[in-house]
């Protein structure tokens, strides 16, 4: 549940990178791809949460996994 402590122990920009249930995935936007396309991928893959810039529209991201939208994914990795 989310009122447990949000315990992060690895931060991924790359979905193919989860490796752990307290992953934390950044989308950053790149030149060639916005990594927040890759969000349900990296919830798929056990991320805990995923951080995406507002306004991004995400597909429906498993419920017991935290969505971040902000101003800058970058700012915030």
């Amino acid at each position: 549940s989310f009122s447990d402590p949000f315990v992060v122990d690895d931060v991924a920009i790359d979905s193919r990178q989860i490796f752990s249930k307290n992953s934390l995935f950044i989308g950053l936007k790149g030149k060639r791809e916005d990594g927040s396309l890759f969000a349900l991928d990296a919830a798929k893959r056990g991320a805990k949460g995923v951080v995406v810039q507002k306004g991004t529209l995400l597909p429906s991201i498993p419920s017991d996994t935290a969505i971040f939208f902000v101003d800058d994914p970058l700012r915030v990795l």
